[in-house]
């Protein structure tokens, strides 16, 4: 078996990959999953999250990292597609693609999207429609119809459907998303053609979010699904990272950030053990790795999954009552600052898991 060292910024990347528009993905037939090799680890991930723009992007980054850190004296390159099963055979962890072929390596890293087949291996649950939908626009700012305020987040709040609007790439570009309680979504059609039903939505809208929908690309909507949160996400040398393992809805901004944060509690928790010793990693700490990392990560991302929901419901309110409330607690979160209640989510996090007698493992944050 070719063995392929790539760096961590390479290993993270592949998570990010994973996450990028998986809010937005439709529980249906299993695509493509490209596979990254690291030194004795195969990661796995899901390309039909990414489209457009994205997907090139992605595949130009992973074949730049490939390059610049496949081991000296091999020319050859991971190969890529294929549907997946993974295993545990002995002390070797086995995937295995739909057309036959075989993969081996010490460990696998199943990030491969909220439609996991390796979740599957692990926990029977199914994605969770949200019965809300989205749809986006990314359009230079001479072209924009509403622009709000340039130097924010702007998000607009009523009834069963919000629109947020800020500037990217410094300020070249304008982003605008609407996002409603989708009917013909809440009747199980995940594809909807025109936008008649977005500009249902927002009909009763102030006039500045109804020339905001203009911004937006009608050609394709991404239905929101989530999934419970489950405590396990380890099977022997297989682990559960990304959404594959703690797939969220959007209202917290959080789920690239995890698949990040999960890259980098992997890469502290086993440069210590794993990788203590660079001239002979100690692969029988896989294992050990995983549940430490299991650890340290589903707690804070189960938190994260549910505050998403409990977010969103606060934003979609549709009761006279419940949204006075609502708009006094932002009011207040205006004049006092809205960090207390989402400092949490920021800052180092700690990747060392707590043992039975309280004290820590030394193995490492990230800032």
């Amino acid at each position: 078996m070719k063995r392929f060292a790539l760096t961590a910024a390479s290993l993270a990347f592949s998570f990010v990959a994973i996450s990028a528009q998986a809010d937005g993905d439709e529980a249906g037939e299993l695509g493509h999953q490209p596979e990254l090799h690291a030194d004795g680890v195969v990661v796995l991930f899901h390309d039909d999250d990414l489209s457009g723009e994205q997907r090139f992007r992605v595949n130009q980054l992973i074949d730049e990292r490939m390059r610049e850190s496949i081991t000296e004296g091999s020319d050859e390159m991971p190969p890529f597609g294929g549907t997946f099963n993974a295993a545990q055979i002995r002390d070797i962890a086995r995937a295995t693609a739909d057309d036959g072929r075989v993969f081996e390596a010490d460990a696998i890293v199943a990030a491969d999207g909220i439609k996991s087949v390796v979740r599957a291996q692990l926990s029977q649950d199914e994605p969770v429609g949200s019965e809300y939908v989205a749809y986006r626009g990314a359009l230079p700012i001479s072209q924009i119809k509403h622009s709000g305020d340039m130097e924010a987040v702007v998000v607009w709040m009523g009834p069963e459907c919000h629109l947020v609007q800020y500037p990217l790439r410094q300020g070249e570009l304008f982003n605008t998303v609407a996002v409603y309680r989708s009917p013909s979504f809440a009747a199980g059609q995940l594809v909807y053609e025109g936008d008649a039903e977005l500009r249902e939505a927002y009909k009763d809208c102030v006039p500045e979010v109804r020339a905001a929908l203009d911004n937006l690309s009608h050609v394709q909507r991404w239905p929101m699904f989530d999934r419970v949160p489950i405590e396990n996400w380890v099977d022997g040398n297989i682990a559960l990272a990304g959404d594959a393992a703690h797939p969220m809805l959007q209202y917290l901004a959080q789920g690239a950030c995890q698949a990040l944060e999960d890259a980098a509690a992997l890469e502290a928790i086993s440069a210590r053990t794993v990788f203590a010793d660079p001239e002979n990693h100690d692969a029988s700490q896989w294992n050990a790795v995983f549940r430490a990392y299991n650890a340290v990560r589903q707690p804070r991302t189960a938190r994260i999954q549910t505050t998403a929901r409990v977010w969103g419901e606060s934003w979609h309110l549709t009761g006279p009552v419940e949204r006075t409330v609502r708009n006094m607690l932002w009011k207040s979160a205006d004049r006092h600052g809205i960090w207390d209640y989402t400092d949490w989510l920021y800052g180092d996090q700690d990747y060392a898991p707590a043992r039975t007698d309280g004290e820590r493992v030394a193995t490492g944050t990230a800032g």
